[in-house]
């Protein structure tokens, strides 16, 4: 009895050690990097225009804004602040190499051989939501997730702003037909715009400038109280049978964030599980089969 019990378990250890270092060397191969290389020459050598926008934007000036460095100091310099405030930081460590939001965030490391080498660009909204997740949040409950362009359709990632000099405009390039209506509407002839009503602002402690707006996109009744706060209590049916172009119905509940990677360590345990199971269970079979193999 102990001896196939013996037999059982080294079988399942034959199976389940191979089987637990292929996975983790396959798990680690996932989360790494695809472009960890040794650093190349400056960004800006080649790509001065780019560089500049950059370097004024809030990318550029996430470290060294004063009203970020004021609010940083003041809470003793957490490190913390440095997981969107810094590139290459090492939660382990509590370090950074680099200050701000620089290239490696969206573009990764140096490749050898660039320019003929192109460098990676990440382009998703998850690229965004390591940094914006509250606001990474409100979009994924927006139609515009749909869109395949994400968060770039609208914002320079350079720049840190929005692809055009005023936000009507901007919107007036997808929703053309909205657009031309709103022209004619007395919202507009009072001088609001799409993202007075669209893209409400976020009610933001002092110093504060994280998610300025919602990006929801819904208009909410703070929205509307706003200028007809005085009209809440009145009884008027001024347009009720007229629908709103826009779909405002709330996306489905239960949004979840992307979850975190699997360790390789817990990955290739659990298999290595699974494995020593799968041979213990087939070495009955393989005794039966050993058994015919030699009487033959």
């Amino acid at each position: 009895m102990i001896k196939r019990l013996m037999l059982r378990l080294t079988i399942g250890l034959l199976l389940a050690v191979p089987l637990s270092a292929t996975s983790a060397a396959f798990a680690m191969g996932r989360d790494s990097a695809p472009t960890q290389q040794e650093d190349g020459p400056a960004c800006f050598v080649c790509h001065d225009r780019l560089h500049d926008v950059w370097e004024d934007g809030a990318h550029g000036q996430a470290a060294v804004d004063p009203v970020f460095r004021q609010a940083w100091e003041e809470q003793g310099s957490p490190t913390r602040c440095l997981t969107c405030h810094a590139s290459r930081y090492d939660a382990t460590t509590g370090e950074a190499s680099e200050m701000g939001v620089t290239c490696v965030a969206c573009h990764g490391e140096y490749v050898q051989g660039h320019p003929a080498e192109p460098m990676p660009t990440y382009r998703s909204a998850t690229t965004c939501a390591q940094c914006h997740g509250e606001t990474h949040i409100e979009f994924l409950a927006s139609s515009h997730n749909n869109f395949e362009g994400g968060c770039i359709s609208c914002h320079d990632p350079h720049a840190a702003a929005i692809r055009a000099e005023e936000a009507s405009g901007l919107c007036g390039s997808c929703h053309q037909t909205m657009a031309e209506g709103f022209s004619h509407n007395i919202h507009n002839t009072a001088g609001l715009t799409c993202a007075d009503c669209h893209l409400e602002e976020a009610v933001l402690s002092e110093g504060e400038v994280h998610g300025a707006r919602n990006h929801s996109f819904t208009v909410s009744l703070t929205s509307c109280t706003q200028c007809h706060d005085f009209h809440s209590h009145e009884e008027w049916d001024i347009a009720t049978d007229v629908e709103h172009p826009a779909d405002l119905t709330t996306a489905e509940s239960g949004l979840q964030a992307e979850p975190d990677p699997v360790s390789p360590v817990g990955y290739a345990a659990l298999v290595g599980v699974f494995g020593m199971a799968g041979g213990m269970i087939l070495t009955p079979w393989l005794e039966n089969f050993y058994r015919r193999f030699k009487k033959e």
